[in-house]
């Protein structure tokens, strides 16, 4: 927790006024590692269900639109490289190589393990109410601002919508795959509740962070605030947090709750 302090601290120095408020971090990473049943059915990562790879492929197949027949042909020749089935199955090779071309080596693999963590959480079984329950767990009566990064930006978004945290006043989503239209069609199809209604919505985000698809979610957010994590590792939460407009985009809900 202290290196996500830290690096909000750096963002709240560059706004006027700024200061680090109290935060709450729930953790429910648990879910997804080795040996967990929320990750695969029998505990192991690399195996996927159907449905699971259905919409994993159904994501990556966004980074194949527009692709020319030679294109889709140099794609299929460099899924050589890309390891064997136990790590991925062939119906996401295509993609992953598409995702790699476009955003560089190794970033399919992130938005593969993104995804599944939003698969899990859902459709597997009980998963989303473990997390929905550890994030109500740290939200007390006086919170006005919720923060999501990745799969937590998902999470926030949902509670909202379902009116969970009716006191909450600002969202502030960093990362967020909502902008990949596989994603947001399950959360639909997964709870149709309400919108955000009063709540304020701001989206950070990086043009190369793969996990984005490279986009905000205007019209869905108030505003979005492209930034630059530099391209070693733009879906670092740290980076998010140490911009002034993730920090602006906190205090105003805080300090809007204060007036």
């Amino acid at each position: 927790m202290k290196v996500w302090i830290d690096s909000l601290r750096l963002g709240m120095g560059r706004v006027p006024n700024g200061s680090v408020p109290t935060l709450a971090v729930p953790f429910y990473g648990w879910l997804f590692r080795e040996g967990s049943h929320y990750l695969s059915p029998d505990g192991e990562p690399e195996v996927f269900v159907s449905a699971e790879e259905a919409f994993v492929a159904d994501a990556l197949e966004e980074d194949l639109r527009g692709l020319s027949e030679s294109e889709l042909a140099e794609l299929d020749e460099s899924t050589a490289t890309l390891g064997p089935p136990a790590v991925l199955p062939p119906a996401l090779l295509r993609g992953v190589a598409a995702v790699d071309r476009r955003w560089g080596g190794g970033k399919g693999l992130l938005r593969v393990g993104v995804l599944r963590e939003v698969y899990a959480y859902l459709h597997r079984t009980g998963a989303g109410d473990v997390i929905r329950q550890a994030v109500l767990q740290e939200v007390e009566g006086e919170t006005r601002v919720l923060v999501g990064h990745s799969l937590g930006s998902v999470v926030v978004y949902d509670l909202v919508r379902r009116g969970q945290v009716p006191q909450v006043t600002t969202l502030v989503t960093l990362g967020s795959p909502l902008g990949l239209g596989t994603v947001r069609r399950a959360l639909d199809v997964s709870f149709a509740g309400s919108d955000t209604g009063a709540t304020s919505w701001f989206n950070v985000y990086d043009e190369w962070d793969v996990v984005t698809g490279g986009s905000g979610l205007m019209p869905a957010a108030q505003e979005d605030f492209p930034v630059d994590n530099g391209r070693s590792d733009p879906h670092a939460l740290t980076r998010y947090l140490r911009h002034a407009e993730t920090a602006a985009a906190i205090l105003s809900g805080v300090r809007g709750s204060a007036s």
